[in-house]
């Protein structure tokens, strides 16, 4: 009895020992996103220059409800803003006046958006 109870032990250690994994995850990314993209050095400066200029989604102005000043503001708009920023069909193409953004700039937001929309 005493060896099956040490048996018993033993193996629930094995179990318990395994069960914790302590690595880290591996980063998945969406194809042509080869490197991490960073909102506070990529995403905020291409919303600042393009979208939250005066008198366009700035916090006073807010055309059509949206504003891009923040993180939060941004996060909750991502997916609609890109669909705006590649001139799809259906949707008010952005920026307005100005021709499409260049294709580095919009990719940048949708491995953004890929990546899981990252506060970093």
């Amino acid at each position: 009895m005493l060896r099956y109870i040490g048996i018993v032990s033993v193996g629930l250690m094995f179990m318990v020992s395994c069960a914790k994994n302590t690595t880290e995850p591996m980063k998945v990314f969406p194809p042509g996103c080869e490197d991490t993209v960073f909102f506070s050095t990529q995403i905020q400066p291409l919303f600042t220059t393009n979208c939250s200029t005066s008198g366009c989604h700035d916090q006073s102005t807010a055309q059509n409800g949206y504003v891009f000043e923040t993180y939060d503001q941004i996060v909750n708009s991502a997916e609609d803003a890109l669909q705006t920023i590649k001139h799809e069909p259906g949707v008010v193409a952005m920026p307005s006046g100005s021709p499409q953004l260049n294709d580095s700039l919009i990719q940048q937001l949708v491995c953004w958006i890929g990546q899981g929309k990252m506060n970093n």
